[in-house]
């Protein structure tokens, strides 16, 4: 009994799930940890205790307290690598949101005499946005240049929207309003 619940209590380990071939296996996540990124790596504690670290490449997703859901896709130029990509909208289409962090490690000094200034590592952050189709294995990234030509392509069917995006009344940072607009339109017929 005591073994059980000092598994269950581990510090970060919240209640979750897995996708492994066909099977969700519910279970705990942890997947915040700072020697792990978790776009390629989570960590995972079975019903039986069983602690696991997966990658990407071992499990399709997993998902946090019912509420966030993560895919693993292929991201990067030639068909990429695996990372695990956060649901935003799940429907007819499926849009994801993938974070890079960037880490700088230089650091300098520069000026001369007592005007010299020092420079430090940094880190910085970008985000992407991934789009596919329901029961399509093709995932890709949502252009910022091009995005009207691009988004129109997946939206064709939905002839208010399509112009909505054409007219330029919704851009690129409407992407969410868009897929969620498409999915919802596509419920009610």
């Amino acid at each position: 009994m005591f073994l059980i619940s000092f598994c269950f209590s581990q510090k970060g380990y919240v209640d979750g799930y897995i996708v492994k071939g066909s099977d969700t296996i519910k279970g705990k996540i942890k997947d915040n940890s700072f020697f792990i990124n978790k776009t390629k790596k989570i960590f995972f504690l079975s019903a039986d205790g069983k602690k696991q670290k997966l990658s990407s490449r071992q499990i399709k997703g997993y998902g946090k307290l019912g509420l966030l859901h993560y895919h693993s896709i292929y991201i990067g130029l030639f068909g990429g690598t695996p990372r695990f990509a956060t649901v935003l909208e799940n429907g007819n289409l499926i849009l994801y949101s993938y974070t890079s962090t960037y880490h700088s490690t230089g650091g300098g000094y520069g000026g001369s005499g007592y005007g010299g200034y020092s420079t430090m590592g940094s880190t910085s952050q970008s985000t992407s946005y991934y789009i596919q189709q329901k029961n399509n294995n093709k995932t890709e990234r949502i252009p910022f240049i091009g995005f009207k030509s691009f988004i129109a392509k997946y939206v064709d069917d939905d002839v208010e929207l399509k112009k909505d995006v054409e007219d330029k009344s919704l851009r690129y940072n409407d992407i969410l309003l868009i897929v969620k607009k498409y999915n919802s339109d596509k419920l009610k017929k």
